[in-house]
């Protein structure tokens, strides 16, 4: 889950810093088109999403054996470490 949180900042950061970039230059700008920073910065953030959920499914099939959506709630992560069993049955 980490690692696809560590991708998903990266991805959301890209994002933003692309549609400020956008709103920057499209102040100053004198009928140029900006499609594709917007287009950019829309597929970025659409990646930083697809990055959590990704992650969050990953960690479901890891920590229990399958991906059944009603056991997401019972994985709860700590410091110190998981604190419900790896993995019943």
């Amino acid at each position: 889950m980490l690692w696809f949180g560590g991708m998903s900042f990266l991805a959301a950061f890209g994002s933003m810093t692309t549609f400020a970039s956008a709103i920057a230059l499209w102040s100053r700008s004198e009928g140029d088109s900006l499609v594709v920073l917007n287009g950019t910065s829309l597929l970025l953030g659409a990646l930083a999403i697809f990055f959590l959920f990704a992650g969050a499914l990953g960690e479901l099939a890891n920590k229990t054996g399958n991906l059944k959506i009603t056991n997401l709630a019972d994985i709860r992560a700590s410091f110190t470490g998981f604190d419900k069993a790896q993995r019943e049955g």
